[in-house]
């Protein structure tokens, strides 16, 4: 999909999964254009995956950490 400028849209949301140092449950930290920039994006922030979820907005998936 792309939006009106026909630039990619971002459609992947980097979220809390639970809360911690960087805000509570579900906070929203960033918007990606695909899911390995919204994983490389929770890794830089040098926390475990564990407390990250991304939502693909367009086909209504939760994606967590691999462990």
């Amino acid at each position: 999909m792309s939006n009106s400028n026909g630039q990619p849209s971002r459609g992947f949301a980097l979220k809390l999964r639970q809360s911690c140092g960087l805000g509570a449950r579900n906070k929203l930290i960033s918007m990606h254009n695909s899911a390995l920039e919204a994983e490389a994006a929770a890794k830089s922030l040098n926390y475990d995956l564990a407390v990250f979820e991304i939502l693909d907005i367009y086909n209504n998936r939760t994606l967590t950490s691999r462990v």
